[in-house]
């Protein structure tokens, strides 16, 4: 019994020893890559952060690094889904929802981007970045309904443009042939009686 309870032992400590090299470790490649970010070595950094990802895939704050560097590069669409994972794990950040705010309005989803940009508002009224965005979302979004509105209306012009020229047509087939071709009718048949 005595043995059974030491090999527990043994084992539960060989247990902690591992799990806690692995936190040092994504602890390692997590504080290489924020530093590699601020190097402006933006794939240096993504490449550590991916594995500090792969040692505690748990953690929402590596997703969100990562989603930073990647939205950094360019690449909105990755972002967006670190961003997604860093919420998943953590509903609760509002700066994630604001740099996702961001990578929509990057990739053109502006109804989405104004819905985060509103959350971030809702907990943090003052928080001037958000408001911005906010703004010049909702700029594009008036630009873009005008536009629709314009078009649609271009559109009405068009048709009733189309119409008018039907009619005219119409018009000038009564008085130049139905109606003349009713008076010869007309005349032919008084002479025939």
């Amino acid at each position: 019994m005595v043995k059974a309870v030491l090999v527990l032992f043994a084992m539960l400590a060989i247990a902690i020893e591992s799990r806690s090299q692995g936190v040092e470790r994504y602890r390692d490649h997590h504080i290489r890559g924020r530093q590699l970010l601020e190097e402006g070595n933006i794939e240096g950094a993504i490449q550590q952060f991916s594995i500090a990802i792969e040692i505690m895939p748990y953690y929402s704050g590596l997703y969100q690094d990562r989603g930073n560097a990647r939205m950094l590069k360019g690449d909105y669409e990755l972002a967006i889904e670190d961003f997604n994972r860093s919420l998943e794990k953590n509903p609760y950040k509002t700066n994630v929802y604001q740099l996702r705010g961001i990578a929509y309005f990057n990739t053109g989803q502006l109804e989405r981007a104004r819905l985060d940009f509103l959350k971030v508002l809702k907990d943090q009224p003052y928080n001037k970045y958000a408001q911005d965005y906010l703004s010049q979302v909702e700029e594009v979004l008036n630009q873009e309904r005008n536009a629709s509105n314009e078009q649609q209306m271009a559109e009405a012009r068009k048709i009733a443009m189309a119409r008018q020229k039907r009619a005219e047509e119409r018009e000038k087939m009564i008085w130049g042939v139905v109606v003349p071709m009713a008076v010869w009718t007309a005349i032919a048949w008084s002479w025939y009686q």
